[in-house]
């Protein structure tokens, strides 16, 4: 039973349109990726510059110069449709002066932890940055981004 309201007019006179039906099939993502904590705070030293009259001092600064903070965030994978193979974790966004681990989340198993570290010579500020998994699912690369999880570097 058509109704008036399922016809459109052109010119005043009523017209309908029709296609055939098209298979459409919506697959729900494999997996999910959370990460623990949302927020993590580096609180550096200040960093001293040399002076040409200490020249002793001034070695120790630059030796230290590379030592950083580290910081372990948990991320957590939840699988759905019965995906069970292995997903890689990485950390996307990162600025120079942070780096990260990168994981491999094992079949079957849920949880990785990355490591990120801080170097002295980051700048102070905040970093927004992602954790994204991939993993191959039916013969194509799925990738699944983690909601922004902010750096914030303090001295």
């Amino acid at each position: 039973t058509r109704r008036s309201s399922d016809l459109a007019t052109i010119d005043g006179k009523p017209v309908a349109a029709y296609s055939r039906a098209v298979p459409l099939t919506i697959v729900e993502s494999p997996f999910i990726v959370n990460v623990e904590p949302i927020r993590q705070s580096f609180l550096l030293p200040a960093v001293e510059t040399a002076t040409s009259a200490d020249s002793t001092e001034g070695s120790e600064t630059a030796a230290n110069a590379d030592e950083g903070m580290d910081a372990d965030f948990a991320v957590e994978i939840t699988r759905q449709g019965g995906f069970t193979d292995t997903a890689s974790v990485a950390v996307t966004g990162l600025p120079e002066g942070l780096t990260a681990s990168v994981a491999t989340v094992p079949e079957h198993e849920n949880s990785v932890t990355i490591t990120l570290t801080a170097s002295r010579s980051l700048e102070t500020g905040e970093y927004p940055i992602r954790f994204t998994g991939k993993a191959t699912v039916n013969g194509r690369e799925f990738s699944q981004d983690s909601q922004s999880v902010v750096i914030k570097i303090l001295r």
